[in-house]
């Protein structure tokens, strides 16, 4: 029988791999039709694209720092649920940085890039990730701490009165 923390490592191992994969076919898609559709002087592009992507990545990182690894990567799934959600650092800024994050560091690849192809994946990836977080990750975190909060009712000061 495999223990939770191998699941868990298993699972955060998949979450890293599958986002690779994602990044290695969004890539192909921008590199087909780079420099296609040049709507911005190529010096621009650069400056814009380059800022937006390093914004994306230090986003991620920040977040990383602020939830752990643990916490990043569906730890609460796994039984390692914080006391409460995670509200300061960048979590004050963005509800979701991480999907903040990596959403504009593929919007930042395709304006270097000016590719169709770009704008297309990081519009279809933007969506996946509010659908995600709107269905999935917000009703999953909602119900955890609740039940978290439930669980710390204070039975000594509970008497029939309450019922």
């Amino acid at each position: 029988m495999r223990s939770k923390k191998g699941c868990e490592v298993h699972h955060q191992i998949y979450l890293i791999v599958s986002a690779l994969v994602r990044d290695y076919f969004i890539d192909i898609a921008i590199h087909y039709d780079r420099y296609y559709y040049e709507f911005l002087p190529q010096e621009i592009a650069d400056f814009l694209g380059n800022s937006l992507f390093l914004f994306g990545v230090f986003l991620n990182l920040w977040c990383l720092k602020a939830l752990g690894v643990k916490g990043m990567y569906n730890g609460d799934s796994f039984g390692h649920v914080m006391d409460a959600p995670v509200q300061s650092g960048v979590f004050q800024l963005f509800s979701d940085p991480q999907y903040v994050g990596t959403t504009a560091s593929c919007l930042g690849y395709a304006i270097r890039y000016q590719s169709l192809n770009g704008f297309i994946c990081t519009i279809v990836m933007g969506i996946v990730f509010y659908i995600s977080v709107k269905f999935v990750e917000g009703p999953h975190m909602n119900r955890i701490y609740s039940n978290k909060s439930a669980s710390k009712i204070n039975f000594k000061n509970f008497n029939k009165k309450n019922l």
